[in-house]
């Protein structure tokens, strides 16, 4: 699929495959990658996305063997954009080549969450029971998490797995990784981080926090 306008490809059904999937040529912005509603799999697709690449809204997706080519707008995976109820979902084998934010923004970030940010009603968000593995980066990009959910609405964000990662963030002043809950009832918690190599340093329950030099207030 190239030099699509919006959306590439979205299956609203439940219990739907992806295979072999190829997008190029998201020029402009909403141009984003893939989604597939519940109980679905996606696998063995390349995405070039400008907007938000891997989208896992709702329970029982999993992914694997995905390529990644970011522009400018838009996270790699993007768990929530408010009124999404995603349990466990698995993504595996993530290869990111480039991302190419040039400024901070809401949604910039490789594993991002962003929430009920036009702050709608009725729009209470979980992620629970995740498992991201066997992620890496060719190149540094310039931010790895912004799990920063609007603080109009709850935004759950619970008991995630990152295993196996090798990725690399550019030095800098503009982005800084985030997890800030916003809201006061939002819950972050139970995140493990099994083999992470960040900035070709492993993570360890002591190092975590000032390695990452993650945003939290």
């Amino acid at each position: 699929m190239a030099d699509y306008k919006f959306f590439a490809v979205r299956l609203m059904g439940s219990n739907n495959e992806i295979s072999w999937v190829k997008v190029i040529g998201g020029w402009v912005y909403n141009c984003d990658g893939i989604t597939a509603y519940s109980n679905s799999k996606v696998s063995h697709c390349f995405i070039w996305a400008n907007d938000d690449a891997i989208k896992v809204y709702l329970s029982n997706i999993v992914w694997s063997d995905i390529v990644v080519w970011q522009l400018n707008n838009g996270g790699v995976i993007q768990m929530s954009w408010g009124r999404t109820q995603a349990h466990n979902c698995r993504i595996s084998r993530v290869d990111v080549l480039r991302a190419e934010w040039v400024k901070a923004g809401f949604n910039a970030a490789l594993l991002s969450c962003v929430g009920n940010r036009y702050q709608e009603s009725d729009r209470y968000s979980i992620q629970n029971n995740w498992v991201i593995e066997d992620v890496v980066t060719e190149n540094p990009v310039p931010i790895i998490f912004g799990i920063n959910p609007d603080a109009f609405s709850a935004n759950d964000v619970r008991n995630f797995t990152l295993k196996n990662w090798n990725v690399s963030m550019l030095d800098g002043t503009v982005f800084r990784n985030r997890i800030l809950a916003g809201n006061p009832n939002t819950k972050i918690d139970g995140f493990i981080f099994d083999n992470f190599i960040f900035n070709n340093v492993l993570l360890t329950q002591d190092n975590w926090f000032d390695v990452l030099q993650i945003d939290t207030s």
